[in-house]
């Protein structure tokens, strides 16, 4: 289930953008005390406009004072605690918009963001005569679950995903090294999607791909081999990826 908490100030246009985007499920704002009833009544109109369920208003009363990012990061996990203790039929996909409020709001829902693996996005603005398209105009920003992840592939793996970006099964396991464990934690993050057919990697697994592979150090070392002890512990008896 697709869940949306979007951290808003003043601005609202870029809200639908971000609903365009990604179809959510379930929308949840965080915004200052002064601007909650402005945004209980939009967000009421959104819901009914872009047909997801109306969340959570969270609104903090000391945006401007020291005690403002421990009230923020209050709200997101009052709000991720809620819903927790409802009954879900799927497991939830949590995404956090950036684009609105202040710098510290934005940066306080980064790190939040991290911590609870949830894809962080940031809303561009075109130029006057551009119209907004949200596949473009929509920023993810990689987190670092998924990048922690991605830095564990071989770089001969990395190579093959980021030249190739998707493919069949047989290509699969004829050329890529990566074993099954960590392939489930890759799909976990949301880097890569596999069904029968074959895999392909997400725009955040091309995002975090490259990031890895531009970094200095991946310039001057060719990785470690995969622990094939490690390999076969794991994937004993492990769910079949591809069915």
């Amino acid at each position: 289930m697709k869940k949306m908490i979007l951290f808003m100030g003043k601005s609202h246009n870029h809200a639908p953008v971000s609903f365009q985007r990604y179809l959510p499920d379930e929308v949840h704002i965080i915004t200052s005390d002064i601007f909650r009833k402005d945004y209980v009544r939009r967000l009421n109109s959104w819901s009914k406009q872009f047909n997801f369920k109306k969340g959570l208003i969270k609104d903090v009363n000391d945006l401007f004072e020291s005690t403002s990012v421990d009230s923020l990061l209050k709200s997101i996990f009052e709000i991720m605690n809620q819903k927790s203790k409802e009954k879900e039929e799927r497991p939830n996909e949590w995404y956090i918009g950036i684009t609105g409020g202040t710098m510290h709001m934005a940066a306080t829902a980064s790190l939040a963001g991290s911590l609870i693996n949830a894809r962080i996005f940031y809303v561009v603005k075109p130029n006057s005569e551009e119209t907004i398209i949200p596949n473009k105009h929509v920023i993810e920003f990689p987190s670092l679950h998924a990048i922690s992840r991605v830095a564990g592939i071989h770089q001969k793996d990395l190579l093959y995903l980021n030249s190739l970006e998707k493919g069949s099964k047989e290509d699969w396991k004829e050329n890529c090294d990566i074993p099954s464990w960590m392939l489930t934690e890759l799909i976990n993050v949301g880097t890569i999607k596999i069904d029968k057919n074959g895999w392909e990697l997400t725009g955040l697994g091309k995002n975090c791909i490259e990031l890895v592979l531009n970094s200095a150090i991946s310039k001057h070392l060719s990785g470690l081999l995969i622990d094939k002890n490690k390999k076969d512990s794991k994937v004993i008896n492990g769910p079949n990826l591809w069915a």
